[in-house]
């Protein structure tokens, strides 16, 4: 493992031009950079920790590099244990190259991804479950992925995990001393542990499902839309964007290729694609736009099958449908607004893509299609794709310890079950093998800021 030692830095904040960047420090060196580098108004930073002083930012040879914010964090009542100086510049990426070269030059190195949060863990400041849910809170694209990694954090989940960790530990003690002493203690567990065997398969599956819906949202749903051209589909997929993304012309064929967006509805991710009507092409371009279509609807997780209402369902709306793999989620009667007659087609939902009329109920159809997933499930789910899978495992393995043990296998048989389980509840909660190995799997892909 690389060295992760020292006094490293980083900005805190995303690259590229805005108001304010933030340069992160951590190590023995933050506060003497602070002294040599960063010139208060006021008092400096080490006589008033944890409080934001204004002053200058200067170069070695005494040169303003920008007028900046500082603050520093003694150890260890800071993020990492460490000493900690935050700097705030103004967010131009020359100052920020300037800041950081600045910290290179007095013997701080440049921090690896995840290595701040890294150094929180090997100190004690957090638990792994907590930095992982500041990892995925950091990745949350909706508001629903990030109330749910916030209920992971504060160790609330750690406490869950570790509860269940040592009620598996208990049962297996007790269950290990039956097979050691039978004569003393009996064969056969009591009505109490296996109740609580019971209970702990019920727990471990509610976290696991947490789990499984958390992979669900993080990867989100995916719709196509089809249809015959002139159908209104880009003009379908302009108005769920709020924004003219595609070419909308009166000539049919105008769309090649297949365009993708994602929306937000509900709080959860929806990736629409627009894509080429489907009809017998007229050229090779076209004809290959239509298999691209047709390519991308088989690749979703639904579609959406539009037709002209104002011309009604006939025998160019029955093609595209025999060309689809699987029926649509929703046929929705497009150009409502032209036509004073109902839908030409059962279960059909009117909609206007000019108007926006039936967008609401649209909405409504693919919010409920996506089914019901709350925040978090009245559990507290796993922060993250590693801990997920440890305590899906976890969950199996006790399920099948609590099968064998109602089928009569022997308490030892199930014992290895509970031994397997433990073992994944302990991966879920602190990670397994090295120093480097848990580094490379878990910290390597954060954001080099964290």
């Amino acid at each position: 493992m690389p060295d992760l030692g020292g006094t490293i830095a980083a900005e805190a904040t995303p690259p590229g031009r805005g108001a304010v960047r933030v340069v992160r420090i951590s190590g023995p060196l933050a506060g003497p950079f602070l002294e040599s580098h960063f010139h208060p108004v006021g008092p400096p930073p080490s006589e008033a920790p944890r409080r934001l002083c204004l002053g200058e930012l200067r170069r070695e040879d005494g040169r303003p590099l920008d007028r900046a914010l500082a603050v520093l964090f003694l150890g260890p009542d800071s993020l990492t244990g460490e000493d900690v100086a935050e700097i705030q510049v103004h967010g131009s990426p020359g100052v920020v190259r300037g800041c950081l070269d600045l910290c290179f030059r007095f013997g701080i190195r440049q921090a690896r991804p995840g290595e701040f949060l890294w150094r929180a863990v090997s100190l004690g400041k957090m638990s792994l479950t907590e930095a992982e849910a500041v990892d995925a809170m950091v990745a949350a694209d909706t508001e629903a992925l990030a109330l749910r990694a916030a209920s992971a954090l504060g160790g609330r989940l750690a406490g869950r995990l570790s509860g269940l960790s040592a009620r598996l530990l208990e049962l297996r003690a007790a269950w290990e001393a039956r097979l050691d002493f039978p004569e003393e203690l009996g064969e056969a567990a009591s009505p109490q542990e296996t109740a609580e065997l019971e209970g702990l398969a019920s727990g471990l599956a509610a976290l696991a499902r947490e789990g499984e819906i958390g992979a669900r949202m993080k990867r989100g749903w995916s719709v196509a839309i089809v249809g015959p051209p002139n159908s209104g589909k880009s003009s379908l997929f302009n108005r769920l964007l709020s924004r003219e993304r595609a070419l909308v012309t009166p000539h049919p064929g105008t769309t090649r290729d297949v365009l993708e967006e994602t929306l937000e509805i509900g709080g959860l991710p929806l990736v629409v694609k627009d894509t080429a009507g489907v009809r017998e092409a007229v050229g090779e371009v076209e004809g290959l736009g239509v298999e691209r279509g047709l390519e991308a609807a088989a690749a979703s997780d639904g579609t959406l099958l539009v037709f002209d209402a104002s011309k009604g369902w006939g025998e160019e709306e029955e093609a595209v449908l025999a060309r689809l793999e699987r029926p649509p989620i929703l046929t929705l009667a497009n150009k409502r607004d032209l036509c004073s007659a109902g839908p030409t087609h059962p279960g059909a939902l009117p909609v206007s893509a000019l108007t926006g009329q039936g967008l609401d109920e649209l909405v409504g159809a693919l919010r409920a299609w996506m089914g019901e997933v709350p925040p978090t499930g009245g559990e507290i789910p796993p922060a993250g794709e590693r801990q997920a899978q440890a305590v899906s495992r976890a969950a199996a393995a006790v399920a099948e310890a609590l099968q064998g043990h109602r089928e009569g296998v022997g308490l030892e048989v199930s014992l290895s079950a509970l031994s397997a389980a433990h073992r994944w509840l302990r991966e879920a909660l602190s990670g397994e093998g090295s120093d480097e190995e848990l580094y490379e799997r878990i910290f390597s892909r954060f954001c080099i800021g964290k």
